[in-house]
């Protein structure tokens, strides 16, 4: 006998409408890794709130992206900056995909066309990023109730998760504001995605985001076999920043073709 259940049609309808998007859209044969998987169709199947710790570059957001674009509202997602809510949105455009931000930077005009195309009965817009500090401003309530009263917002993503524990909501006061978000929206899954999370965080953000349990939960190991560590005593070192350029010259490798270096390098580094 089989361990697991035949999918029901149903099921299979739903895998068939998320592999087509993830195809059509982003225009992926397949998922990165099983756990991307994994975690997109938890997202998808909307009975649970989903927990996600995959380090950068693993694919995070295309656990919420496409769920998002298969959902019948609106998902709104908090992002702590503008320049990462702006990279994000790019890259969607750039895909076709109806995405908004709506933040300070907006002129009058855009935030006139954004806060219209919200109110329209079926909005254009798929995902809205916002900051935490517009989720909790004053002027933004009256558009969440708009969408909220209309059953148009189906999911509630949390990026940068972490920063609801102890040190990332002393930098950033309104995250912890996000408990209250969450239960507001609480027929709406809400899906909390972060690259770092120790024990004490994970179980941060499930208290402080009022995730309800069981929570789906997809993580990565903590061991990178891909990186190298390495401590330096700047005591020891005569030319701090000749030593710390010629590293990155290293990492970076030759240049190849149209002047591109061969190597990659994301430097974090306390002098």
């Amino acid at each position: 006998m089989s361990a697991h259940p035949s999918p029901t049609p149903f099921e299979r309808e739903r895998e068939r409408r998320v592999r087509s998007a993830l195809k059509k859209v982003f225009g992926f044969d397949s998922f990165k890794t099983p756990l991307q998987e994994s975690a997109t169709m938890a997202v998808v199947k909307g009975d649970k709130d989903v927990f996600v710790c995959m380090p950068t570059g693993a694919g995070k957001s295309l656990c919420y992206q496409l769920p998002a674009l298969l959902a019948k509202g609106i998902t709104i997602v908090v992002s702590p900056l503008i320049a990462l809510i702006q990279d994000q949105v790019d890259h969607l455009l750039a895909l076709k995909v109806q995405v908004s931000s709506l933040n300070s930077k907006l002129s009058v005009q855009e935030r006139k066309e954004l806060l219209s195309d919200l109110e329209r009965d079926k909005p254009r817009t798929k995902l809205l990023y916002i900051t935490p500090e517009m989720a909790a401003s004053a002027s933004f309530q009256p558009t969440l109730n708009s969408l909220m009263a209309r059953n148009l917002l189906s999911y509630l993503v949390v990026d940068e998760a972490h920063c609801v524990s102890q040190w990332g909501h002393d930098f950033r006061p309104d995250y912890l504001r996000l408990g209250a978000l969450r239960s507001r929206l609480a027929h709406a899954p809400c899906v909390a995605l972060t690259a770092t999370a120790t024990p004490q965080v994970q179980e941060d953000v499930f208290t402080s985001l009022h995730l309800k349990q069981p929570v789906a939960s997809f993580k990565t190991p903590c061991f990178r076999p891909n990186l190298f560590y390495d401590v330096q005593f700047k005591e020891l070192i005569p030319d701090l920043y000749g030593n710390l350029r010629d590293f990155c010259m290293k990492a970076l490798g030759q240049k190849a073709d149209k002047g591109v270096r061969s190597g990659v390098g994301m430097p974090k580094c306390c002098l």
